[in-house]
């Protein structure tokens, strides 16, 4: 067959995720091929399409219905033998379509460096999306990473603990030290930065603390696990300017990074992310993390406004 007689013989169609449809999944990433294999329950606002050539599989797509209007294009894939014909700007404009009828007005999706992701850039560029913007840059290392540090590092934390280092549940704080955290946060933190309540609600209560000195809030850190992945996310770290320069914030990383090594084993990965706008925070994590590091990636965001028409 031809390319443009494989193209007239497609169906692309809404896919029942709530059916074992083994064959699709390896058409996505496996924390999504879940959804497929009979593991775990989609989400009610996850939305997936497939490219059919007769009763093959050929292509998939799978899309998320965030609040305030925004689809995230989770994963979009088409089997190598039939790409380079349009397969995928159909399916992507299909995608597109769905989110329309669902009353988003934006797409967005987000990507990581560690692989070759060309093709997909290129196919959003096709399709009228964004340029990449850089977001953000990440370090991963099994959780057991303090233990293996040298003497300065154990220095330093215990310098901090001296001086009235603690921590305690993020969610045992009261209401005034909440608008204080606010606070702080208002007047130290890059505007262009995350807030914390962005993370609070999928943030790990056992993993999120509230950072101290002689019982005063002075920081915070918050963590949103992926259980499937066996990946925790430190999504927020902060510090007051005083303490910075002083390794706070690495001190409550090696005690709560120890905590998880307690609950979720010494082989959990701990992944730090710090915005891309925070070169001076990338070259502490570099260096402090280095040697214990897995790997290291940078997360680049396309989107593309979604006109009704």
């Amino acid at each position: 067959m031809t390319p443009d007689q494989i193209k007239a013989a497609l169906n692309i169609c809404p896919v029942n995720m709530q059916i074992d449809e083994p064959l699709f999944c390896k058409l996505t990433y496996p924390r999504y091929a879940r959804w497929f294999n009979g593991e775990e329950k989609t989400p009610d606002n996850v939305l997936s399409s497939v490219v059919l050539l007769g009763n093959m599989p050929i292509g998939l797509a799978i899309i998320k219905l965030k609040k305030k209007g925004a689809a995230q294009l989770l994963s979009i894939m088409v089997v190598a033998t039939f790409q380079r014909m349009g397969i995928g700007t159909l399916l992507l404009q299909h995608m597109e379509d769905r989110a329309r009828a669902a009353k988003m007005t934006q797409f967005e999706t987000h990507y990581s460096d560690r692989v070759d992701r060309t093709p997909v850039v290129s196919l959003l560029q096709h399709c009228g999306w964004s340029q990449p913007e850089h977001l953000e840059h990440r370090i991963s290392a099994y959780c057991d990473w303090p233990k293996r540090m040298g003497a300065n590092w154990k220095a330093m934390v215990k310098r901090c603990l001296r001086n009235g280092f603690s921590a305690t549940p993020w969610f045992d704080i009261s209401e005034k030290e909440r608008e204080k955290a606010l606070l702080m946060e208002t007047e130290q933190v890059n505007p262009d930065w995350p807030r914390f309540a962005l993370f609070e609600p999928e943030s790990n209560p056992l993993l999120s603390v509230a950072l101290r000195q002689y019982g005063e809030l002075v920081g915070w850190i918050h963590c949103q696990s992926i259980p499937q992945e066996g990946y925790h996310h430190y999504v927020t770290g902060f510090v007051t300017r005083e303490l910075q320069p002083r390794g706070w914030l690495l001190a409550g990383m090696d005690m709560i990074v120890l905590k998880q090594c307690e609950i979720y084993g010494p082989e959990s990965l701990s992944v730090y992310e710090t915005p891309a706008s925070s070169p001076g925070m990338r070259a502490i994590m570099e260096k402090h993390f280095n040697e214990a590091c897995l790997w290291m990636d940078d997360r680049y965001s396309c989107q593309k406004f979604l006109t009704t028409t």
